[in-house]
């Protein structure tokens, strides 16, 4: 039986989108990437906010884009680094964020704007090869404004489960 390693989702709140968030996240077992794709506005941290609190992480209603900052890191049952590429040139601009440091703490890596990182020159080598993606975009269903949330690369040992 082949598992398919695409999952489609639709949210039509803010709240459903946290909650499908937290329902991934509770999956995760550490280690894993996940690349976020999405225009401004679509949901990107409100996704990572679920994220966290799925997998048990302090406050995670205190999470936040770290534009500026670039790497927000919450603690929790697994650890949650938060990266935000929107800001970043090259790979060296990744590599001076810590990037390292937290792929070595081995908890869950969520970074926003991942495809324009795979543009930089020499990034592969410092990127999984199979990262899990979570491109979001908003669509609009009558008078509710909803996300269309695609999962791509998702393990196959949550998808078996029903994950």
């Amino acid at each position: 039986m082949t598992i398919p390693s695409e999952r489609r989702f639709s949210t039509a709140s803010a709240d459903e989108t946290v909650a499908l968030g937290a329902r991934l996240g509770g999956l995760l077992d550490g280690g894993e990437m996940l690349f976020f794709a999405g225009e401004l506005g679509t949901g990107k941290t409100t996704f990572i906010r679920g994220l966290a609190q799925g997998l048990g992480a302090v406050d995670s209603g205190a999470v936040h884009s770290p534009s500026y900052t670039l790497v927000n890191t919450y603690p929790g049952a697994i650890p949650l680094i938060h990266i935000d590429a929107y800001f970043m040139h090259t790979a060296e601009d990744l590599l001076l964020c810590g990037y390292g440091e937290a792929v070595a703490a081995g908890g869950v890596i969520a970074i926003e704007w991942a495809d324009k990182l795979e543009t930089f020159d020499g990034i592969e080598e410092y990127l999984p090869a199979e990262p899990i993606r979570i491109s979001l975009t908003l669509g609009a269903s009558g008078e509710v404004e909803h996300r269309k949330i695609i999962i791509e690369n998702w393990p196959e040992k949550h998808l078996a489960g029903g994950g």
